[in-house]
């Protein structure tokens, strides 16, 4: 025969739920911020100096005399090898 189990109250009391934050799918609306009016917008074809602009012409000018140079080295290179093969061709006669 089966038994029945016998369960023991105990004195212990439960403390009620405290209302707490129910959470909700629903998410809450943003709020309200100030508006503020905007800037025109700066035409792409408009010329301003600025600090940048002075910056890559001097970055560009730089980059211009260096290349000038280099040019300049490498054809007194060539002139020097031409001249020594002419030389040494004269001399070989």
């Amino acid at each position: 025969m089966a038994t029945k189990k016998v369960t023991k109250k105990s004195n212990v009391k439960v403390a009620p739920k405290k209302p707490g934050v129910k959470k909700s799918s629903a998410k809450a609306p943003a709020q309200m911020r100030s508006f503020r009016v905007a800037k025109d917008p700066v035409p792409f074809l408009n010329f301003k100096i600025t600090l940048q602009t002075i910056y890559w012409t001097i970055l560009v000018l730089f980059i211009i005399v260096v290349q000038l140079w280099i040019i300049k080295t490498q054809l007194d290179i060539v002139t020097l090898t031409e001249t020594s093969r002419i030389e040494t061709e004269m001399f070989n006669y």
